[in-house]
């Protein structure tokens, strides 16, 4: 009696033993489950039953999370960016005017005449004060030596300065100290004298100032008064009318 044949083709029913315990379609016995398309599972589960295993690759994530964070922060700082050019824009802290470097702020403002009527008081000497100076003139500076913090030598003064209406400056200056002497220590230098220039009977001498600019200067009742400033030769004139006394 012959023995059953067993037919060892592929697709025969007795071709495969099947065992309970191992793994199917490649996956290992204890591992968890991917989760698989619909249009996926047919595919597998017919490909199981031919002994194919499916090996499944994961799908490639956009980063949009990160693209989302650089874009919130770009746009964190651009708001930043217009919330302080806002600020500064109302405060006034600065202006922008191509090709003219002009300042907007408030001019400062000082007790010109003031500075010059008190001097007495701290100075060993008595300056002209400046009688009829121009209404729009503005006094923006005004200042004094104090004897006792002045280096030795030092000439004493008293100062003031004005803004014209064209927008130059022009200033004024009276010392106990000689001509010399105050031009040396004003300027750093004393320039050879250009000529004279007489204001209502009063001769004044013409020098040179810092950056070329013009400096008067006489000296009466043992008293020299400075004159200089970027202003042209009509407020000279002016201001030297003024302390004329």
């Amino acid at each position: 009696m012959s023995s059953p044949h067993h037919d060892p083709r592929p697709g025969s029913a007795d071709s495969v033993a099947t065992d309970p315990a191992a793994p199917v379609s490649g996956r290992p016995g204890n591992a968890p489950e991917q989760s698989i398309a619909p249009e996926q599972s047919a595919a597998a589960a017919a490909a199981a039953g031919q002994g194919i295993t499916i090996e499944s690759n994961p799908i490639a994530v956009p980063k949009t999370k990160r693209n989302k964070t650089m874009r919130d922060m770009a746009l964190s700082m651009g708001l930043l960016v217009v919330v302080v050019l806002l600020f500064v824009g109302i405060n006034g802290g600065f202006t922008f005017s191509p090709g003219t470097p002009t300042d907007t702020g408030p001019v400062p403002s000082a007790d010109a005449t003031g500075q010059f009527a008190k001097a007495p008081r701290l100075l060993p000497f008595t300056p002209i004060v400046p009688q009829g100076i121009p209404d729009d003139w503005h006094p923006n500076s005004a200042a004094q030596t104090d004897p006792d913090a002045a280096p030795a030598g030092t000439p004493l003064t008293v100062r003031a300065g004005w803004l014209i209406p064209d927008g130059k400056f022009i200033g004024l200056i009276a010392s106990n100290a000689d001509p010399t002497a105050l031009l040396g220590s004003e300027f750093g230098a004393v320039g050879a004298d250009v000529g004279t220039v007489d204001v209502d009977g009063i001769t004044w001498t013409v020098g040179t100032g810092i950056r070329s600019e013009p400096a008067w200067f006489r000296t009466a009742g043992g008293v020299t008064y400075l004159i200089t400033g970027s202003a042209d030769p009509a407020a000279f004139r002016t201001l030297a009318d003024t302390v004329r006394g």
